[in-house]
């Protein structure tokens, strides 16, 4: 129910709940101070969590610029504007193989030296 704007109370009678008063009176007081020390730890709760958001968000504006570096070099090889070096290119192409299953993926290749970016490997 996008922008509605009714209390609880009538929530729940729409679920077929109408008598909430009569039924809280029923419960006893413990039940009730329960109740209430949940609804207080969910509201501090929520007070920590946006703390807690508001101070990742501080740090995703801190590091932005070394991200957006790092995604602009990305996109240059992507589109092949940019050609690595060796020692960008240092990792193997498929972690968890053996040393021998790397040495035979790494030198069978087909020469196609005029072709840029991602599309060379299809």
């Amino acid at each position: 129910m996008e922008g509605d704007k009714r209390n609880l109370a009538d929530l729940l009678k729409d679920g077929g709940v109408s008598d909430i008063p009569d039924f809280i009176g029923t419960l006893p007081m413990a039940v009730k101070k329960r109740v209430c020390a949940l609804k207080k730890f969910q509201l501090d709760s929520i007070e920590v969590e946006a703390k807690f958001y508001e101070r990742v968000h501080q740090l995703e504006k801190e590091f932005e610029a070394e991200f957006n570096k790092l995604y602009e070099q990305r996109r240059k090889v992507v589109a092949g504007e940019y050609e690595p070096n060796d020692e960008e290119s240092k990792l193997p192409i498929i972690h968890g193989l053996e040393e021998n299953e790397i040495k035979v993926i790494t030198s069978s290749h087909t020469k196609r030296e005029n072709q840029r970016g991602l599309t060379a490997v299809l």
